[in-house]
């Protein structure tokens, strides 16, 4: 473990730093949204069985940038983002119990619907859908919590 509590395991890449209980989870440095875009949070946080993602944009990690377009391709490119993360950690899109959806508008909920039941096509979730104003210029921001290996 290195100086700062952070250790790489896996040689995968990602920084999994443990906090008492938990285990706080980075993306690997140059993917890391949340850092390319200065927000102060990890990708997820495991604990008690369950791994807690943070919100996520439609950010793609081989241009190192946002991928703006429709709600469609934004949120694809959103839940390839949570799939990267849970797969990472333990987990899959198969063990998600609860999603959280923030759309810019409800005149797209269909639209992120349409790209929504491609990931979750049988026995879908738990979810919350909220329309708000996002950050970034992004149309759709989504957060999820599934079970997980420990």
């Amino acid at each position: 473990m290195a100086a700062n509590g952070k250790k790489k395991s896996k040689d995968d890449g990602w920084v999994r730093t443990k906090v008492g209980r938990k285990v706080h989870i980075d993306t690997p440095p140059k993917t890391n949204a949340n850092k390319n875009l200065g927000v102060p949070l990890c990708a997820a946080v495991k604990a008690n069985g369950f791994i807690f993602c943070s919100g996520a944009v439609a950010f793609d990690p081989d241009k190192g940038g946002i991928q703006h377009g429709t709600m469609e391709s934004e949120t694809r490119q959103t839940l390839k983002v949570l799939r990267s993360v849970l797969e990472a950690n333990g987990s899959s899109l198969d063990r998600v119990v609860k999603v959280g959806v923030f759309i810019d508008t409800m005149i797209e909920f269909e639209n992120m619907n349409r790209a929504y039941r491609e990931f979750f096509p049988k026995n879908p979730p738990a979810r919350t859908t909220v329309a708000c104003e996002l950050g970034w210029g992004v149309r759709v921001e989504i957060d999820c919590v599934a079970l997980c290996d420990d």
